[in-house]
């Protein structure tokens, strides 16, 4: 009879509003985490407008996303970052350089770091003393071994020399690859993973006019770091940290890898 509800379906509708109310307090309180960078695939991936992917990005998706967390992953330029992560604007970095600003997960992966000339240059690493006689261009806030070289580009950088070029932006590293290609830098540093990424977008046959001048004995470790200003920052380590052990465990770490041709063989 119109207008009348029997029993029955008015207990239904009462759940139906009460599991809506419940999921929506679930949504509203869902608890997100913010950590950025730049495009450095294929640890950070993107294109000039967001990340969507990369290995650094993927694990730290999958280890949010299985304590029912939200990962936002703006695109910011990596020194913009470090200002922002220290006014606890970000909750952290992708592939951070180490800093007494940043609390650090454990290392999720490796990665070299190269130096490359045009294919017509003789220049070679042969220790810290043969780039005086260079201008090595490197991106900023980036770390390459937290070595020597570091320590290297950072007193260069604060005596205020023109031994090294300091680039910024989210398109410093393909912009980098052409001047390299045009002849207009001297010397290129960047991680192999990642020089092989942004050779693949340039012509095809880049690799030709390119030459490996020598690598950094020690490979970089790669983690995520948070603000020491965040109060969420120990909590927020913990988490990936257990999360990196999981996917250890479990094997999904190397599926990961192995995505972006990452494999155990290759020590990136």
């Amino acid at each position: 009879m119109k207008g009348h509800f029997h029993g029955s379906h008015v207990f239904f509708i009462a759940c139906l509003l009460s599991g809506f109310l419940l999921l929506s307090d679930s949504v509203a309180a869902e608890e997100s985490v913010s950590i950025a960078s730049d495009i450095w695939c294929p640890f950070i991936c993107g294109d000039d407008q967001e990340i969507d992917g990369g290995l650094l990005v993927d694990v730290a998706d999958e280890i949010f996303e299985n304590v029912g967390m939200r990962l936002e992953s703006p695109l910011i330029p990596l020194n913009r970052v470090m200002m922002l992560v220290s006014k606890s604007q970000v909750d952290g970095i992708y592939a951070p350089a180490i800093t007494d600003q940043l609390m650090m997960s454990e290392v999720i992966v490796s990665s070299r770091a190269c130096l490359y000339t045009h294919i017509n240059d003789d220049w070679k690493l042969e220790g810290i003393e043969s780039l005086s006689a260079v201008t090595v261009t490197v991106i900023d806030s980036y770390g390459y071994a937290n070595g020597e070289f570091d320590q290297y580009l950072a007193q260069t950088k604060r005596q205020g020399s023109t031994a090294i070029d300091v680039r910024v932006g989210d398109t410093a590293g393909i912009t980098n690859v052409n001047m390299l290609l045009a002849k207009r830098i001297k010397v290129l540093v960047e991680h192999e993973s990642v020089m092989a990424y942004l050779m693949d977008q340039v012509a095809g046959n880049a690799w030709k006019k390119v030459r490996k001048a020598g690598c950094l004995k020690t490979p970089l470790p790669l983690n995520i770091g948070f603000g020491v200003n965040n109060p969420s920052a120990e909590k927020l380590v913990g988490i990936v940290n257990q999360g990196i052990t999981q996917l250890k465990v479990s094997g999904r770490l190397d599926e990961i890898k192995a995505r972006y041709g990452l494999g155990m063989n290759n020590k990136k």
